[in-house]
């Protein structure tokens, strides 16, 4: 069994990128969802001074089912997973998981 994250309750569920599913969504809210460089970067730019990165927990623990397969790894290998709050003026804005 998973050890439980600090952040997400559950693996999450994905969704392909398909053409059409950007149509109801705001040209401002897509620039950011449909980001394909960092980020974190991004965020920086944006809020200067006041982006802060917080570390919500860091451990080796099993990765998510999807994450293994994607990484190539055995039902029963550990890997370091972290999970951050990406912060702009004080606000939550993006949660990331990494697992290395």
């Amino acid at each position: 069994m998973h050890k439980r994250s600090a952040i997400f309750l559950r693996q999450p569920d994905w969704y392909s990128n398909r053409s059409g599913t950007r149509s109801g969504i705001p040209a401002d809210v897509a620039s950011w969802i449909f980001e394909t460089c960092s980020l974190t970067q991004r965020l920086k730019k944006t809020c200067g001074v006041r982006f802060r990165v917080a570390v919500v927990h860091q451990r080796w623990t099993r990765p998510w089912p999807d994450e293994a397969r994607l990484l190539h790894l055995g039902m029963h290998q550990w890997a370091l997973v972290r999970e951050v709050q990406l912060f702009c003026h004080r606000k939550p804005l993006i949660v990331a998981r990494t697992v290395i």
